[in-house]
C-alpha cells in the first residue's frame, strides 16, 4: 500500500500554518513505507530555526515542543502493562475502569479496559466500522478524505462546550493479526493532509488513540488508549477534566456499541 503524501511549500507539514522562507520544500510522508520520521523532525526543526526571527510568536514554543521530544506515551506498547508504568486509577462507570498517567507535557494519557461477551473479530470490524461512520457524540462534521482497507484519513470539527469548537485531520490505521485474532486501530493527527484552518474554529496539534481487540476471559477484550492537546490558549490543568470525561465516553459509547454483537 502507497504511503500518504502530501509536498507543501508552506510550514504546513511541520507546524501548522506559518509561511516558510521561500524556496523552501517539505515533504511529509505517512504510511508502511514512509519511514523518514526522524530526518522529517530534524528538518521541521532547521526550518523552524531559521524562520525564528521572522516568526517568533509562533514558532518558539513549537522549537521547544520538537526538542522536549513530545510526549512520553505508552499505548501500544509492551510497557503499558508494567508495573512502573505509572497508570493511576481516575474514575469508573459502568464498570469501566478509566486510568491515566502523566506524559510529561503536563496532559494526561488515559487508557480503559473493559471485557465483553462478544467475538474479538467481529467487534474489531465493528469498531473500525464505527471510525468510518463518525460513532461520536460531539461530532459536528466529518468528511473521509481517503479510503483504503485497512487505512483513512479523516477531517473532523467537533463540538466543545464553553470554548470554540475545534478540528483536525487525523490518520487511522488498522493492523489484524489473524493467528491472534486481534485487531488495533491507531488514530493519529496529521493536519498537514487536510484543509487548511477555518476562520472560528481551533485545530488540535495532536491526537494520538486508538483500539486494540483481542480475546478476552468473556468473548473480547477492549483496550482504549487517548492522549490530545486542545489547541488555543487553554491551559493543561483546565483541559484535564474534560479530556478524562471525553475518554471515558468514547469507552462507554464504544461498549454499548459493541454490546449489540452479543449472543441473545
Amino acid at each position: 500500500m502507497a504511503p500518504f503524501a502530501h509536498v507543501s511549500t508552506d510550514a504546513a507539514g511541520c507546524a501548522g500554518g506559518a509561511a516558510l522562507p521561500a524556496g523552501v520544500v517539505e515533504v511529509v510522508a505517512f504510511g508502511p513505507q514512509a519511514n523518514a520520521t526522524s530526518e522529517t523532525h530534524a528538518r521541521c526543526v532547521r526550518i523552524l530555526a531559521r524562520s525564528l526571527a521572522r516568526y517568533d510568536c509562533f514558532v518558539l514554543p513549537v522549537l521547544l515542543y520538537l526538542f522536549a521530544g513530545g510526549p512520553d506515551l505508552l499505548q501500544f506498547t509492551p510497557r503499558a502493562d508494567a508495573p512502573d508504568a505509572g497508570w493511576k486509577e481516575h474514575q469508573t462507570k459502568h464498570g469501566i475502569v478509566l486510568e491515566r498517567r502523566k506524559t510529561g507535557t503536563g496532559f494526561y494519557e488515559h487508557r480503559s479496559i473493559i471485557d465483553l461477551p462478544v467475538d474479538p473479530v467481529a467487534a474489531g470490524e465493528s469498531v473500525w466500522m464505527s471510525m468510518r461512520e463518525g460513532d461520536m457524540d460531539s461530532l459536528k462534521h466529518c468528511e473521509i478524505l481517503r479510503s483504503d482497507p485497512d487505512q483513512l484519513l479523516i477531517y473532523d470539527q467537533i463540538k466543545t462546550p464553553l470554548v470554540s469548537d475545534r478540528d483536525y485531520t487525523i490518520t487511522v490505521t488498522r493492523t489484524h493479526d489473524a493467528a491472534a485474532r486481534r485487531t488495533t486501530i491507531k488514530a493519529e493527527t496529521h493536519n498537514e493532509l487536510g484543509p487548511p484552518p477555518v476562520r472560528g474554529l481551533v485545530r488540535i496539534p495532536i491526537i494520538r488513540a486508538g483500539w486494540m481487540v483481542e480475546p478476552g476471559p468473556k468473548g473480547a477484550r477492549i483496550h482504549y488508549y487517548a492522549y490530545s492537546e486542545p489547541g488555543g490558549l487553554i491551559a493543561a490543568f483546565l483541559a484535564r477534566g474534560a479530556q478524562a470525561d471525553r475518554s471515558m465516553a468514547d469507552m462507554v459509547r464504544m461498549a454499548a456499541r459493541l454490546l449489540k454483537l452479543a449472543p441473545p
